[in-house]
């Protein structure tokens, strides 16, 4: 049922002063990866790398999952483009607030029958979104500028001593 109003149909709407205070996301931020400048196939050796919350507010989590990558190039990991998960940890310490961190050691070992070249290792910080972040301009990972949660990881490159290349 609709009624006619007309011609007084100016009583219709109001405006109302309205604030909302947004939430304050994290940003989780992966950064100062160690890894030996070259290894050989096979090779076991540690991974070392920080965790940052640059966000403007705490985790809303208190524990999500990470892994370590061997990449062909310092973009986000990908299986189908080659890209090798070497291991995957749990965090488990406790939401972290703003400015909060810690340095993580992971132990990997490369695949064996890898092809000589440059590779990337790269250290993956939740890798399945579980923790609600907003990536923050100042915080952008340069190598991959364009992807969603492109600071939760950060590449660094490895010389892998392998299987000689196929010849051209």
């Amino acid at each position: 049922n609709a009624m006619d109003e007309w011609p007084n149909d100016q009583n219709n709407t109001q405006l109302f002063e309205l604030f909302v205070n947004p939430w304050p996301f994290a940003d989780l931020v992966a950064s100062d990866t160690v890894a030996p400048a070259q290894a050989v196939e096979g090779a076991h050796f540690d991974v070392r790398y920080t965790v940052t919350n640059l966000g403007s507010g705490p985790t809303d989590r208190d524990s999500w999952k990470e892994q370590v990558w061997l990449t062909r190039d310092k973009n986000r990991p990908h299986p189908g483009q080659g890209d090798v998960l070497l291991a995957t940890v749990d965090y488990a310490g406790g939401a972290l607030p703003v400015g909060g961190g810690y340095d993580r050691t992971v132990s990997v070992t490369l695949p064996e029958s890898l092809e000589s070249g440059v590779y990337y290792i790269t250290p993956w910080v939740d890798p399945y979104a579980q923790v609600l972040e907003d990536t923050l301009a100042i915080n952008v990972n340069p190598d991959d500028p364009n992807e969603i949660d492109n600071n939760n990881y950060k590449a660094r490159p490895i010389n892998v001593i392998g299987t000689p290349p196929p010849p051209i």
